[in-house]
């Protein structure tokens, strides 16, 4: 039995060690990929930096509520292939994709950050001024009466 126990951890502590960051980066950015492309935002954000977290919170409170639901419906299953992976230095990489839904096919990439350790999908989502959390006041006292011209 402690012959067991011993090859047991043994085995384990092996195959942690044989982790690479490569093998690290496609396990989080397959499932980041996979949660976005299910439209899964609680789970795609267990997986990603707080910038990233903070844009998809947006989307989520604004896009996505526009959206119809029969639209997801067509738009999955999503089918995502990590192409490829560059490890640009120790804390950051670009992973290749292609991703195939039932209504569209295409090529992109995502970058990856290392933050504590731990490898997560890094796309700040630049939101237009439109959507965001910024309320926009009218003043109702500076408009002047409204002039209609005949321009004939």
């Amino acid at each position: 039995m402690k012959h067991t126990k011993a090859l047991l951890i043994s085995l384990l502590a092996l195959m942690a060690a044989c982790q690479t960051p490569e093998s690290d980066i496609r396990r989080v950015a397959q499932k980041y990929l996979d949660a976005t492309g299910e439209y899964n935002i609680d789970e795609a954000c267990l997986y990603c930096t707080d910038e990233t977290k903070t844009g998809l919170r947006t989307i989520e409170q604004t896009l996505m509520t526009m959206l119809d639901s029969s639209y997801i419906k067509q738009n999955t299953p999503a089918r995502i292939k990590i192409t490829s992976i560059e490890i640009i230095d120790d804390t950051s990489a670009t992973v290749a994709y292609h991703k195939k839904t039932p209504i569209n096919e295409f090529d992109d990439t995502i970058k990856m950050r290392k933050r504590n350790d731990e490898w997560q999908a890094h796309m700040p989502v630049k939101i237009p001024a439109l959507f965001q959390k910024k309320t926009h006041t009218f003043n109702y006292d500076t408009i002047g009466p409204l002039h209609i011209t005949d321009k004939r």
